[in-house]
């Protein structure tokens, strides 16, 4: 991928989204289509999440900023689809999501105490809504209630917002950054 990092703010968005919709239907278990869905986003991302921890395409520490955490989200992705594709439940894959969230929450603190990337609170809001959803998601898979799956729901569809507002700003200003460039 040329622009790993705006295609990776594209997919958490989408997925963000693909998990709202799953846990607001209420015909959840059976949107096999949906759980695939969310199986082949997790599978492209943990290629990418990979490649970016192993050949470090960005300068200096975004490559720690951004891709550990992302592969780390990729792999609650693919576990989760699994696990629902096996007919298996969700809350182990909600102990992840939640000790992933401590991670956000401690890259969100770290973007705005050192004003990582050009957006340092939109960008560190992100990793929060992230570490939000997280945690949330252990409420919503273990005892879910109208309330608790609401609520993971609408802290997903922030996530899901910022990462494409995110994910458009850098495909358009990476275009224009890249427009002379040649291999």
């Amino acid at each position: 991928m040329i622009d790993p990092l705006a295609g990776m703010l594209w997919l958490t968005g989408a997925s963000a989204i693909l998990i709202a919709v799953y846990f607001l239907s209420s015909k959840a278990k059976q949107q096999k289509s949906l759980v695939l869905t969310l199986a082949a986003l997790g599978g492209f991302s943990a290629i990418q999440g990979f490649w970016m921890i192993d050949t470090w395409p960005l300068v200096g520490s975004y490559n720690i900023l951004f891709g550990e955490i992302y592969t780390a989200y990729s792999l609650i992705l693919l576990a989760g689809a699994l696990s629902l594709l096996f007919g298996g439940e969700l809350k182990g894959v909600s102990y992840l999501a939640a000790m992933v969230g401590v991670w956000g929450i401690v890259d969100g603190y770290g973007i705005l105490v050192h004003q990582m990337t050009q957006e340092p609170v939109i960008a560190a809001a992100l990793y929060i809504t992230g570490a939000l959803s997280g945690f949330l998601s252990v409420p919503a898979t273990h005892k879910p209630t109208k309330l608790s799956v609401a609520v993971f729901a609408l802290f997903l569809v922030l996530f899901a917002l910022i990462a494409i507002f995110l994910g458009a700003t850098a495909s358009y200003e990476h275009l224009s950054a890249f427009s002379k460039y040649t291999p």
